[in-house]
């Protein structure tokens, strides 16, 4: 019995996933390995806090991103594997390029500002987006289907779409469609 014990102790030692994590140490580019705490360009297994002004550029994705207070992410297309806090500000909403946002795999919680072109959610999970501040959104969709996004707080969409793909949108609070 206890060598089955220790197998299974084993097993799970050996199989479960851990992420690093990374901060910024300086304004710079995402891309940049010199913007961020151990000198490489975080990945999709690496959880992140941005605490400078970080240009995203082109695409880019991580595990999980909390942007502090004196955080600002800006520009280009993030594909975050899991949930994003918003603590500073994120804008991929004024540099005007209609492929500018957020693809995001679990959840959105907004406590500042964020405004963002696009807002794809993906994964075989429920999406929860709230927003103690004001969330601006020009264009959602969801790419899998009978997914329920629950939407509180404020959120704004404004001269774009949402497609839900045989999905459902619960909201409390304020949804706003401009």
């Amino acid at each position: 019995m206890s060598r089955y014990v220790s197998l299974i102790a084993l097993l799970l030692l050996t199989g479960s996933t851990s992420f690093s994590q990374v901060y910024t140490i300086a304004n710079g580019g995402w891309h940049h390995a010199t913007t961020w705490s151990n000198n490489q360009v975080p990945d999709s297994n690496t959880n992140v806090v941005i605490r400078h002004t970080v240009d995203i550029y082109t695409n880019w994705g991580c595990r999980n991103i909390t942007i502090d207070s004196s955080g600002v992410l800006k520009n280009g297309l993030l594909e975050v594997y899991g949930t994003l806090r918003n603590y500073g500000r994120f804008d991929a909403y004024s540099n005007s390029s209609s492929y500018d946002g957020l693809i995001l795999r679990d959840s959105l919680f907004n406590y500042s500002k964020l405004e963002t072109e696009i807002l794809w959610l993906t994964g075989n999970r429920d999406h929860y987006i709230w927003s103690k501040d004001t969330i601006k959104i020009a264009d959602m969709n969801t790419q899998d289907s009978n997914r329920t996004i629950h939407l509180a707080g404020n959120v704004i969409f404004k001269g774009g779409y949402i497609l839900l793909r045989k999905s459902n949108i619960s909201f409390h609070d304020t949804l706003t469609l401009v």
